[in-house]
């Protein structure tokens, strides 16, 4: 660093640190603003979120998403039992996703396309109101640190003992997840030649170790399918009860319609029958669709699959939620679109700084619009609407 000239090094270090105050401003502003104010109580399902968390043996009698359990039980532990601290540990889990999501994009599509889809995402109405509640359906996000943490075991093959420890215990949390058995069944499966490739690099002691930590993590979902079989039908998604085979297509339909045109029914995390995405997004993941179909099939390929398998699973169990487990291969889709603009752009004209400033203003605009969109949609419209004035009102 000391070959830099001085004014560059105060000019980089000025904007590092507008970013990052920027970035917490905006997080502050989206997630934690009016945590529990913004309604005037909790939901039927907030509420019975909390009872189930209130003792250890609850949470132990159904372990399903138990991360963020586990915080919501140390929160009621210490004597903290309102809406703040309840919607605060999912709130800390979306802070982690977030990180995971933002050093993908990072690490894919360079610092400027991967920060304005990190913020995309993170600005996502759907995202944002997942992380303002005290249920635990922010978990369905997990995707996003599991794709991280094998591209970033990927990109440290030759030294692989820690990345694979984070990998080990981000899809070990992951299995308490409905529906991630089957994704990381799927990943294990089309991956298992480099795996193993990986894993003759790495230390027995580190193998020890990481089984151990994986055989600790995952016993209390253990002992809670051999004391209750019903829990299969939760962790799996598989329906206790399956409708006619058309009205089972019709829901798939509906969920796939769902993102880009309108919900089939009302959720308590949706206004009205909007869409999941919205114009903006759909925009950019259909570009960002066909820059990875052409330069990178097999990575489309994964993303496509995981999309499939939210809508499928989604419709089956008649759960808009469910589509949560595709967001994050839709954000890697939107930067993908933005990398690729950016990049064209730069190379057309790499010396001329006005087209070169104009890229700059264009992605900001867009990042700005979304998160226009997304704050007046979660902050303002969501608390506002007579379903949620009527629903969040438990004490």
């Amino acid at each position: 660093m000391r070959f830099y000239p001085k004014a560059l090094l105060k000019r980089l270090s000025r904007s590092y640190v507008v970013t990052l105050v920027f970035l917490l401003l905006s997080f502050v502003s989206f997630y934690v603003w009016r945590l529990a104010t913004l309604t005037r109580g909790l939901s039927p399902a907030e509420s019975a979120a909390r009872a189930n968390t209130f003792s250890i043996h609850r949470v132990l009698d159904n372990p399903i998403n138990l991360p963020q359990k586990l915080l919501q039980l140390t929160a009621q532990k210490l004597g903290y039992h309102g809406a703040f601290s309840m919607r605060l540990s999912s709130v800390i889990i979306a802070l982690l996703f977030l990180i995971a999501m933002f050093w993908l994009m990072r690490t894919w599509f360079g610092v400027t396309a991967g920060l304005a889809a990190a913020l995309i995402f993170a600005t996502t109405p759907l995202v944002v109101l997942l992380a303002r509640s005290a249920t635990s359906d922010v978990m369905l996000l997990a995707p996003a640190a599991v794709l991280a943490a094998y591209v970033r075991l990927s990109r440290h093959e030759t030294k692989p003992d820690r990345p694979w420890l984070l990998l080990v215990i981000i899809c070990s949390a992951a299995l308490y997840v409905p529906g991630m058995v089957w994704l990381l069944g799927a990943g294990v499966f089309f991956t298992r030649k480099k795996m193993l490739a990986i894993a003759k690099a790495i230390q027995r002691k580190t193998l020890v170790v990481s089984g151990a930590l994986a055989a600790v993590i995952i016993l209390p979902m253990i002992w809670a399918l051999v004391r209750s079989i019903n829990l299969y039908h939760n962790l799996l998604l598989i329906p206790a009860r399956w409708g006619q085979p058309v009205a089972i297509f019709k829901s798939i339909g509906w969920m796939a319609l769902a993102l880009v045109w309108r919900t089939p029914h009302f959720n308590p995390l949706i206004v009205g029958r909007l869409p999941i995405l919205d114009g903006v997004l759909v925009c950019l993941v259909v570009f960002g669709a066909y820059v990875m179909w052409t330069r990178a099939r097999r990575e489309m390929s994964v993303i496509l699959a995981v999309l499939v398998f939210s809508i499928i699973v989604a419709g089956i169990n008649n759960n808009l939620l469910l589509l949560a487990l595709g967001l994050p291969g839709l954000a890697v889709l939107v930067g993908a679109g933005l990398r690729y603009l950016y990049a064209e752009w730069r190379g057309i004209f790499p010396k001329n700084p006005i087209p070169l400033s104009f890229a700059w203003i264009l992605i900001v605009l867009v990042v700005s619009l979304q998160m226009a969109y997304g704050f007046r949609y979660t902050l303002v419209a969501w608390p506002n609407t007579t379903a949620t004035k009527t629903l969040y009102v438990l004490k």
